[in-house]
């Protein structure tokens, strides 16, 4: 009988791919039961290899200053102690070997449960500001694992371990044929460079907006890769440009085929979401960072001066963000072959990619260590 491992987390979609790809990871030699949250689109972490997968009940804390925040957050509060109850009977039920907390407020419950029952608990934080549930959650974990370098972050030192980025393993699969034929496939104009502009899993309504000014003379000198998220995409799809534009617009809503666009792509316009600037680094892409101004203790900001400090990306304050100086700093770019291979090679040299392996070993340390106590 396989040894059991529960892994939780949820909220985004930067909490259930690196879930995704721990698991498949570690799924032959664990029986893997995945605590998240009940959002739909976490389907896809339960259907794409037939993991078993609990939906626990939990409530997301409202940060807004407004009486329906205030009721909002009271419910929520009420939620949680449901989800810590339903997480406690269902543990001392199945009793896994050690949990991976991918943090989201999905796994806040499991893991305080979880410290109830004695359970290790591993965390693993990918931002360089830690999340909410992984401050709350940091007393009792056993270990941390980092995405970035540990001093970059005030931890006890004893429960550090730099794993670097958890990454989809396809993102080492690229070839300079499979990038042709995609671009190939999307009849993109093969004179111009290619610009891939994303929100996040999200969508970004700062970033949509100063595209569509903008689209018109972006295509006149690059095709555009356009994912703008569900809640923009009817508008901006109203005001679709003309087609006999040079360069070609091509707009989704969403695309399970990101890491081929990120391929087709010569330059990236993002947010400073992690598992995003990850990828982007991985595949040596030089990028403008558009950290988001409201994110949780900041944390898109410091990833995006991480970047910035090493040359590794360019960053935009959404403040400041206006056409003409978006314009001009993505001309800038493309007109130096240079500059953008530096960039790249730099974003590459300041990240660590085999996050997933390492967390592997983590858990088979403490799941080995689990045993040898019985």
């Amino acid at each position: 009988m396989k040894k059991r491992v529960v892994i939780t987390g949820g909220g985004s979609g930067g909490h259930l791919w690196p879930m995704l790809v721990v698991a498949d990871k570690i799924k032959k030699k664990y029986e893997i039961i995945i605590f998240s949250d009940r959002n739909l689109c976490n389907d896809p972490i339960s259907k794409k290899e037939n993991f078993r997968s609990i939906k626990i009940i939990s409530g997301k804390i409202n940060r807004y200053k407004s009486l329906i925040a205030y009721l909002k957050n009271f419910g929520n509060v009420i939620l949680f102690f449901l989800g810590f109850l339903q997480s406690l009977f269902i543990l001392i039920f199945i009793h896994p070997l050690v949990i991976f907390s991918k943090g989201g407020y999905a796994a806040l419950p499991v893991s305080l449960a979880a410290r109830l029952l004695r359970i290790p608990v591993i965390i693993h934080e990918s931002d360089l500001t830690l999340g909410l549930t992984n401050r709350l959650t940091l007393n009792h974990a056993t270990k941390v694992a980092l995405s970035f370098p540990p001093d970059n972050y005030n931890l006890p030192l004893e429960k550090i371990v730099f794993t670097g980025h958890i990454l989809r393993p396809e993102i080492f699969s690229n070839t300079k044929e499979m990038i042709e034929e995609a671009k190939s496939s999307l009849k993109l104009n093969p004179k111009l460079p290619t610009i891939l502009i994303t929100g996040g899993s999200q969508g970004s309504l700062a970033i949509n907006k100063i595209i569509a000014k903008s689209i018109s003379e972006l295509l006149s000198f690059a095709n555009i890769i356009h994912i703008s998220g569900i809640r923009d995409y009817p508008w901006l799809k109203q005001s679709l440009p003309a087609e006999e534009s040079p360069g070609r617009y091509i707009l989704e809503s969403y695309t399970s085929k990101m890491i081929e666009c990120l391929m087709m792509a010569d330059l990236v316009i993002t947010r400073a979401g992690s598992n995003t600037l990850a990828e982007i680094a991985a595949l040596k892409k030089p990028s403008i960072i558009i950290p988001y101004q409201y994110a949780s203790a900041n944390h898109q900001y410091r990833n995006a001066q991480y970047f910035e400090k090493n040359q590794a990306g360019i960053l935009l304050d959404e403040k400041k963000l206006e056409k003409n100086f978006l314009l001009k700093e993505i001309k800038k770019l493309l007109s130096d072959q240079k500059l953008m291979q530096i960039i790249g090679e730099n974003a590459f040299r300041i990240n660590l990619f085999n996050g997933a392996e390492n967390i592997e070993k983590l858990i088979d340390q403490i799941a080995n260590n689990q045993e040898n106590r019985k």
